[in-house]
């Protein structure tokens, strides 16, 4: 297994976790909308309209907080991205140094 870092392939899996924390928004938005009305005739049974709406409030919850760990992964991403460009720079900047002061 490769611990070679690539800046590109980074970005393009920061951009796609981009995309998904999107798509969770927009499925943690219709989550917390579940609201399933109490049934009137069913007063002495289990309250199944409650759990529903409580299910689906507990779903937007966790979808919601995907959401914020696939933004923190990508942001992470670009950073490790940045970070890599920045020390093959920084290497190559030194080669240039050492081959210009005859090291």
């Amino acid at each position: 297994m490769s611990t070679e870092v690539h800046p590109p392939e980074l970005r393009r899996t920061a951009a796609l976790l981009d995309d998904a924390a999107e798509a969770l928004l927009a499925a943690g938005d219709k989550l917390s909308r579940v609201a399933v009305p109490a049934d009137p005739h069913a007063a002495d049974g289990p309250d199944v309209g409650g759990a529903l709406s409580r299910l689906g409030r507990r779903c937007a919850d966790e979808t919601f907080a995907l959401k914020i760990a696939a933004e923190q992964l990508a942001n992470g991403l670009r950073e490790a991205a940045d970070q890599a460009v920045a020390a093959d720079n920084q290497a190559a900047r030194a080669l240039r140094y050492a081959a210009g002061a005859g090291v």
